[in-house]
This record gives C-alpha cells, structure tokens and sequence, in this order.
C-alpha cells in the first residue's frame, strides 16, 4: 500500500521546485519536470508567454495553503493507467486583495511526479 502522506509531501516539494525554477526563468527545468505526454502539445516559448503574463499581473508564484488530492490505482487512461494528482493552491499577492487561486495536474512519471497542467486564473 501507498503511503499517501510520504506522496503529498514529495509532491509538495516537486511542485514548489517547479515553481522556483519558472520564477528563475529556468525554462529547461521546468520543461524537464513536464509530463513527457504533455510536451508534444507544447513549447517552451508556450510557457514563458504564459507564465510571464501571470508574473506580470501578480508577481511571482510562491505556492500556499496546499490541498492536494491524489487519485491512486485507478487505470485512468487519460494519464496512462498512471496515480495522479489534484494540486490546487493559493498565491498571495501584494497586488491583489485576495489570494489567486491556482490548479494544477500531476502525475507519476518512472518514480518521480510530472507537470501535466497548470491553471492560472484570468485576471484583469
């Protein structure tokens, strides 16, 4: 059986990796942290543009305030019959006066997590 405590918490970790790495301007590493299914449907240049956009509006993308739900054993085949993950949480921002909310999809990639969504809110 799984330990699903010891997987949110990897989880958690990769996803704040993640994020360092896109508020670095590190496109490579968080190009290499994307779900290899999801990188024939984008570019690194895809990215940035989004990422940079969001940046611009709210400032960097430091994860809070985690709910994280993983789906274990279900032979989903949108994911590959792989676990995968749930991520949403918040990022606070001296620009705005509530926290945005932001959505993710991760899953289990040869024992490590992979990026296959991120969900960042329109704002204006």
């Amino acid at each position: 059986m799984k330990n699903k405590d010891s997987l949110k918490a990897s989880l958690q970790a990769r996803v704040k990796e993640y994020h360092d790495a896109m508020n670095n301007g590190d496109w490579e590493k968080c190009l290499a942290m994307t779900s290899p299914t999801k990188l024939h449907k984008t570019t690194k240049h895809r990215y940035q543009i989004s990422y940079l956009d969001f940046m611009g509006a709210c400032g960097s993308v430091e994860p809070q305030n985690f709910l994280i739900s993983l789906v274990l054993d279900q032979n989903h085949l949108l994911y590959e019959r792989r676990d995968y993950a749930y991520v949403h949480y918040e990022r606070v921002s001296p620009k705005r006066d509530k926290p945005i909310k932001i959505k993710e999809v991760w899953m289990e990639w040869e024992g490590t997590w992979m990026c296959t969504t991120t969900r960042f809110p329109q704002l204006s």
